[in-house]
């Protein structure tokens, strides 16, 4: 399947950044700490969950990079059994009642997700998203918000506080100058930078081994 192949360029080719953990790639070097990184919560595979990934900010080129993201992390929580399939929410419920929402009243993430019959919300807004900085390089780079709601409580689970838990991922540069690229080759890198967000995103909920050592 398509998302399975992302996976496997993503894993030999991302930086994925999540309050100081790292994996980085391909440059050759060797990485300090711990040999796995430990999940950063843990999901409760009973409850309602849906993933909502916001741009209320209109940062993302294309509103279907929302989809691309949600549906990379949709699929690894259920391929590791983080959430039963049954209570796995379709993404795009939420999607489609925050489209709903007017500017003089604008729907609470909590109450997208009681509208769609979700228990937990994982909450992703973007604050930027580009494949080039200088309209020349082709170097992908995304920073995203994450945080998440219970609805039945109406409490924020986490980050603790009025915090927000950072996730950053980086693609390496291409070798093609941006200008030289086709509208369907900017998608394409587009693309797999809104999977990078995904996986990245998964990460948060189960420890994986750490990269000792990369090299192209």
């Amino acid at each position: 399947m398509r998302w399975k192949f992302l996976f496997t360029a993503l894993l030999s080719a991302l930086v994925i950044s999540t309050n100081g953990c790292n994996i980085v790639g391909p440059v050759a070097m060797v990485l300090e700490g711990p040999p796995t990184v430990p999940a950063m919560y843990q999901l409760d595979p009973t409850r309602a969950t849906v993933i909502f990934v916001d741009d209320r900010h209109n940062k993302l080129p294309k509103r279907s990079l929302r989809s691309d993201a949600a549906t990379v992390t949709e699929r690894i929580l259920l391929d590791r059994k983080l959430i039963a399939a049954g209570n796995m929410i379709d993404h795009r419920s939420a999607l489609r009642v925050a489209a709903r929402e007017t500017p003089d009243e604008p729907l609470s993430v909590v109450e997208v997700g009681r509208r769609i019959g979700a228990e937990v919300v994982i909450y992703v807004t973007f604050i930027d998203f580009q494949i080039t900085r200088d309209r020349a390089s082709v170097h992908p780079l995304s920073n995203a918000t994450v945080r998440i709601y219970d609805t039945v409580t109406n409490e924020k689970l986490f980050p603790a506080g009025d915090s927000f838990h950072p996730l950053r991922i980086s693609l390496p540069p291409k070798t093609t100058p941006f200008f030289s690229m086709t509208l369907a080759e900017q998608s394409e890198v587009e693309r797999e930078l809104a999977t990078g967000i995904g996986l990245g995103l998964s990460r948060m909920f189960y420890e994986y081994e750490r990269d000792r050592t990369l090299s192209n």
